[in-house]
This record gives C-alpha cells, structure tokens and sequence, in this order.
C-alpha cells in the first residue's frame, strides 16, 4: 500500500492536503478533508483497465463551486430534506435554513459537505489503510441543537473501501448522515449509468410528495421500484411511472431488507465492473442524477449530463423527525451513532 499527498487548494488560507492510497492490486482511492470527500476510485474492468468509477472535480474550490452536486462528500447533519425546514424538539421548534425551497437539503446553506475536517490520523496496517477526519460541528450550527464530535474513518484495502461513521452529542439532537458518492462503473464517465443493472434487496420504498418529501412506505411490488431481481437502470427511468416522471428518474428512499448480503449491487455489463455494497443503515436514497446538466464542470474538463452518475445513499429515511412512521433519528447525549458502509469492488 503506498499513500501520497497532493495539494488541492486553498480554503480560507487553509491548503487542502488529499492522501491518495494505492493498493499493490492497482486499487486507488484518493480522500480529501475538504468535506471527508471521495474525490476518486480507480478500480479494474474484466481487460485489467483501471478507470475512475466516481464523479468528482479537480481542485477545491470546485467543490465550493459545484456545492450543490454533492460529489462524494460527507451530507449532514441529516441527509435529505426536512419539510418545510423546521421541526420540533423537546417542546421546542427549530427553523433551518430554506436551501431547497421550502425544505432544507442535506444540512443547509452551509453543511459538512462544505467543512474542513481535521485529518486525525493516516495509518497503513499489513495490506490495508486508513484515514480518519473530525469535525465538531458546535451548537447551532445550521441551527440545530447541540455539540456533535463527528469522525469518519476510511479504510482502503484491495479493491474495498469502507465507510464507518461515529457522532456524539452533548444536547438532543438530530443526526443521519450519509455519503453522496456518485458511481459510474463505465469508467471515466464514458457513458450513462442507464445500461448498468442495479439489485436492491428491498421491499418497500418511499415514494414523493410535490415537494419531493417522502411521506409513506409502499410496496415495490408491480411498480419501476422493484430490483429484487437485477434489472437495467433504464427499465425504470423509461416506465411511465407518475414519481419517475415528477422527478425525472429516481430520488426515492429504499427500506432494506437486509436478507442478503450485500443489500445492494451496481453492476456494468459491457466492462464487468461490479460494485456490491454492505451496510448497517435501514434504508439507501436512489438518486440517478436527474438534475445534472453541462454547467457543471467535472474532472478533466468534463461537462455533466442526466443520469452521469448513480448515488447510493446509505442512511435512514428522510425526514423522519416530521414522520411517526419511519424509524427515529435522534440522537440523545451518551449514545453513540455508528454506522458502517462497505464498497466492494471486482469483476465479473
């Protein structure tokens, strides 16, 4: 395993340093603590070829300038939206910011997606590695309650990262964070993720209301949600399904069921990259890129384009707070939140 350090930029003065970890496999994944972001994953096709297989840009401030695309960096304090961006809390309301009209999106004007972790600790142990970022995101932040101590730790081994995130609070509060990596095992974004075949072992999701708040659980049985049994992305983006047409492809919640392991698969026909995911969160947000488009600037002078990229969101369900039917997202003082995603790579 060796491990390297490049300037991405200056933030506020600050220079970002990102550690790019390369396994003996070829294997590379490059880390910034510019938002805990992935801003790269080379892994290998079926002709040995390793391409990146993540949307990202090139330096920094392109992070601060595409900030709503959400490109691999960490989401929080609570992924998704929050109806009407207020909700009540031991007797008291809290009002967040409108970043989303009339919601408030993936922790507000200012979420971690857009903060500077301190790097706590690189370290390489026998045929893996690891980086570990904190945040302390203090008391009122975004306006919501409390000191939440934040730590994401990265572990690189061959062709696998994992995902493992750990928050404490010394106040009530609210807390469900997730990755918004964006995944296209093309390679270097050659095409759309529409003719790569995608697995969910889940039963139920949580269609849309107009506001694009998900408001129920329903069955994904005869609907364009149902890939309990592998089907090409497209299958659904082309159903007349009323949500995929509101939404303009898919940006629904999905309840695990966790009967199988892994919960979910990404798979590229044409090159046999395979991306199977593990997790230990309830639900994965589905989001297929819908609002992507070419004034986005990507890595390598690259313009976006719909569908680009598939996020798979593993977290807890949307704006539970405002919803007694879907599993709590409180965090109370002397509990720990913990969750752990794992990324395996290969090929097929």
């Amino acid at each position: 395993m060796q491990i390297e350090k490049r300037s991405f930029g200056k933030i506020n003065d600050n220079e970002v340093i990102n550690y790019i970890f390369t396994h003996n496999s070829g294997f590379k994944v490059e880390i910034s603590p510019f938002g805990a972001t992935i801003v790269n994953i080379e892994s290998k096709d079926r002709n040995q070829n390793f391409e990146s297989v993540v949307l990202g840009f090139d330096e920094v401030n392109d992070y601060v300038k595409y900030a709503g695309s959400y490109f691999g960096c960490i989401v929080g304090r609570v992924a998704g939206r929050i109806e009407n961006a207020e909700f009540t809390l031991d007797d008291q309301k809290y009002q967040l910011a409108k970043n989303d009209e009339p919601n408030s999106l993936h922790g507000g004007n200012i979420g971690f997606n857009q903060k500077l972790f301190e790097v706590k600790e690189v370290k390489v142990e026998d045929d893996s590695a690891y980086i570990t970022l904190y945040y302390l995101s203090k008391d009122g932040e975004e306006n919501y309650p409390g000191n939440l101590e934040l730590t994401v730790t990265y572990i690189i081994k061959d062709h696998q990262l994992d995902l493992d995130i750990r928050a404490s609070t010394d106040k009530t509060t609210l807390v469900d964070i997730t990755n918004h990596v964006g995944f296209n095992l093309s390679g270097n974004v050659k095409e759309t993720i529409r003719d790569h075949i995608l697995y969910i072992d889940a039963d139920k999701f949580a269609p849309l209301n107009e506001r694009f708040i998900p408001y129920t659980l329903k069955r994904v049985d005869d609907t364009a949600y149902d890939f309990r049994k592998p089907k090409l992305i497209k299958e659904a983006l082309d159903s007349d399904d009323e949500q995929i047409k509101f939404a303009l492809g898919i940006d629904q919640p999905f309840l695990l069921n966790h009967q199988h392991d892994p919960s979910i698969y990404l798979y590229h026909p044409e090159n046999g990259r395979l991306l199977e995911i593990k997790t230990t969160q309830i639900a994965v947000v589905v989001y297929t890129g819908n609002f992507l488009n070419d004034s986005v600037i990507m890595k390598n002078n690259q313009k976006g384009f719909k569908n680009a990229m598939i996020c798979l969101e593993t977290q807890s369900l949307p704006n539970a707070i405002n919803n007694h039917e879907f599993p709590s997202c409180i965090l109370k003082p002397g509990e720990l939140y913990h969750q752990r995603t794992e990324y395996h790579f290969s090929v097929k």
